[in-house]
C-alpha cells in the first residue's frame, strides 16, 4: 500500500464532498518529523479556485480529515495540512505487507521500454557501462513492483563507421596494414582478437562480423553475472534491413529539404523540443546518419506498443535528446513518448587516489574486472549511491571493507542481524506474535513500522521519476533506524508476549530490507 497514494486519494474525496472539486492532491513528508507523518499544499492549491483564504481551506480539509479511518491528527498549518497517521491502523497495514513479503501493487496499464548499456561490441565493457546496467536493471525491477509492464533491450551497434573502424583495426594488428587506421581500436584486447582470428582462420571479409559476435557474448556474459537480464537484444544491422528505415523516409517527407547535396530533417519546426538547428539524415554521399538509424529503431521500439521509451545515455549525448524528441514527433510516435536519463561518469579511486585511464592507449577499467575486485553486491549498490544525472566517485577500498562504514555492508547487516534475531527467539521457543504488534507502543516502533510501509511510496515514486538512488537512500535510512532501535531496546525479554510483538516487527523489516535489497539486485545474507 502507498501511503502517499492514499492520503492523496482520501484529500481528494474530502474537497469533492465539500467543494466539488477534483483536484489530484501532492503529499510530501513535512519539513521536520516532529511536525507529522506526512504533508499536503492542499490549501495554497485550492486558493484561487475558490478564492479563499489558504488557511481557511486547509483547516476545513484537516477538520474533514480528522474524521476519517487511519488518520489521528490533521493540523492546519498555513495553507498545510500535517498528518498523523492512527498508530493502531499504521501497525495493521504493516502486519498485511509484512504478512506477503512486502508484495508489488497491483499491475497498471501501462508498457514501458527501457533501453541501457547498449556499448559498442567493439570491446569489453567499462565501468561507466556498470553504472548504465545497475541503474537500467533496478529501474526496471522497480517500475515491475511498481505494477507497471516493464521490459530491457540491449541494442547492438553492429553496422556503421565503427563497425569498420574494427575490421581496419584487426587488420593492422594482423600485420595486413602498416598504419593504424584513423579512429581505430587500441589496447591489448584487438591485438589478442587478431591474433585468435588468424588462428582460427576466420575468412578475411567476416573478421569484423565474427568479433561482434565474440564480444557481444562475452559483454552478455558479464551483464549476468551483474544480475542483469534484458528480454530482447536488437542489432543495428536488422534494423537496417528492415522495412523501418523506407518507414522513417516516408513519414518524415513532410519535413525534409536539400541542402548542398544532403537530406536535412527540419528539426525546428517543433520547437516545443528546444533544438537549435535542422539535422542532417541522408549524407550528401547517400549514406543515412546515426540519427537517421536511430529514428529507425525507435521507431519500432514504438511500433511494439510501449507506452514509454526510455533510454539511458552517456552524458555526451546530452545534445541529442532535442532532435530525437522532435524526430520522434514527426512521425507521429510523439516526441514526449521518449525519456532520457543522463547517466554520468564514474570516477574510480583506490586508496584516497584517482585511478587514472587512457583511451588513447586503449587503457580503462573493465566491467569484469569491477566484479573481480569488490564483487556484485557492492558494485551495484555503490552504482545507486548517488542521482545517475550526476557524477560517482566509487571508493574501491571502502567498497571490499568488512565493516559498518561500507554502506552494502551496513544494510546486508541489517538483514543478518533481523535473521540472528529471529532464530535466537526461536532457540527459546518465541514465535514473532504479528497480532502483538499493537501492543507495541515505543516511538521508535512505530517509526520502524511506518519505514518499512515507506518502501512502497519510495519505490512507485522513484519509478516514475528514474531516481534509483532514493531506493539504496531508503535502505541506508531504515537499517540507521533499525540499528538505533536495537542499541536501545532489547528484543527478546523475560516478557514473553513483548518479546513476541517484537520478533514480529523484526520479522517485517526483515523483509522489508529483503526486497529492497532484492530490487536493488543486491543479496541478502543470514548470516555475516
Amino acid at each position: 500500500m502507498n501511503l502517499k497514494t492514499w492520503l492523496g486519494e482520501e484529500i481528494g474525496a474530502v474537497i469533492r464532498a465539500r467543494w466539488g472539486q477534483e483536484l489530484s492532491v501532492p503529499v510530501a513528508y513535512p519539513p521536520r518529523p516532529e511536525m507529522g507523518d506526512y504533508a499536503s499544499s492542499v490549501g495554497f492549491l485550492l486558493a484561487r479556485t475558490l478564492r479563499r483564504s489558504p488557511q481557511e481551506i486547509s483547516a476545513a480539509v484537516a477538520e474533514d480529515l480528522r474524521t476519517r479511518e487511519g488518520i489521528r491528527e490533521a493540523t492546519p498549518a498555513g495553507g498545510f495540512v500535517n498528518i498523523v497517521l492512527d498508530e493502531a491502523w499504521l501497525f495493521a497495514r504493516f502486519r498485511e505487507a509484512a504478512a506477503r513479503g512486502f508484495p508489488p501493487l497491483p499491475s497498471k496499464d501501462l508498457r514501458v521500454l527501457l533501453e541501457f548499456v547498449s556499448a559498442n561490441p567493439t570491446g569489453p565493457l567499462n565501468v561507466v557501462s556498470a553504472r548504465a546496467a545497475a541503474v537500467g536493471d533496478t529501474w526496471k525491477r522497480m517500475l515491475r513492483f511498481a505494477g507497471v509492464q516493464a521490459d530491457a533491450e540491449y541494442y547492438v551497434n553492429d553496422a556503421g563507421g565503427q563497425i569498420r573502424a574494427l575490421q581496419a583495426s584487426l587488420e593492422y594488428f594482423a600485420g595486413l596494414r602498416e598504419a593504424f587506421p584513423e579512429d581505430g581500436y587500441r589496447g591489448a584486447y584487438v591485438e589478442a582478437l587478431a591474433r585468435r582470428l588468424v588462428a582460427e582462420d576466420v575468412p578475411r571479409e567476416a573478421w569484423a562480423r565474427t568479433v561482434v559476435d565474440w564480444i557481444l557474448e562475452e559483454q552478455m556474459a558479464v551483464l549476468r553475472d551483474y544480475r542483469v537480464d534484458y528480454d530482447s537484444v536488437v542489432r543495428e544491422s536488422w534494423v537496417r534491413r528492415s522495412e523501418y528505415p523506407a518507414k522513417v523516409r516516408e513519414k518524415l517527407a513532410p519535413y525534409l529539404y536539400e541542402q548542398d547535396g544532403a537530406v536535412v530533417f527540419r528539426s525546428t519546426a517543433f520547437p516545443q523540443f528546444g533544438d537549435d538547428k535542422d539535422r542532417v539524415v541522408i549524407r550528401k554521399n547517400g549514406e543515412p546518419t546515426y540519427f537517421f538509424w536511430d529514428l529507425a529503431y525507435h521507431l519500432y521500439k514504438a511500433e511494439r506498443g510501449y507506452d514509454r521509451l526510455v533510454d539511458l545515455l552517456g552524458p555526451d549525448h546530452q545534445g541529442y535528446v532535442p532532435r530525437m524528441k522532435a524526430g520522434l514527433e514527426a512521425l507521429g510516435v510523439g516526441g514526449d513518448r521518449l525519456e532520457v536519463l543522463i547517466v554520468q561518469q564514474v570516477n574510480l579511486f583506490r586508496e584516497g587516489k584517482r585511478v587514472r585511464m587512457s583511451k588513447r592507449k586503449g587503457e580503462f577499467y573493465e566491467m569484469k574486472t569491477l566484479l573481480e575486485e569488490v564483487g556484485v553486491d557492492a558494485a551495484r549498490f555503490f552504482m545507486l549511491l548517488r542521482a545517475p544525472s550526476t557524477p560517482l566517485d566509487f571508493d574501491l577500498t571502502l567498497a571490499r571493507k568488512l565493516s559498518q562504514d561500507n554502506p552494502v555492508y551496513y544494510v546486508q547487516y541489517t538483514h543478518a542481524r533481523t535473521v540472528n534475531l529471529l532464530r535466537y527467539g526461536e532457540e527459546r521457543e518465541l514465535a514473532p506474535d504479528p497480532e502483538g504488534l499493537f501492543r507495541l507502543d515505543l516511538p521508535e516502533e512505530r517509526a520502524l513500522a511506518l519505514a518499512c510501509l515507506r518502501l512502497y511510496e519510495t519505490v512507485e515514486d522513484a519509478a516514475r521519476t528514474g531516481e534509483v538512488h532514493r531506493l539504496a537512500q531508503y535502505l541506508l535510512d531504515l537499517s540507521r533506524t533499525f540499528h538505533a532501535y536495537y542499541q536501545k531496546v532489547r528484543i527478546v525479554t523475560e516478557d514473553e508476549a513483548l518479546s513476541r510483538a517484537r520478533l514480529a516487527l523484526v520479522d517485517g523489516i526483515r523483509k522489508a530490507v529483503a526486497r529492497g535489497l532484492e530490487l536493488a539486485g543486491v543479496a541478502a545474507p543470514e548470516s555475516m
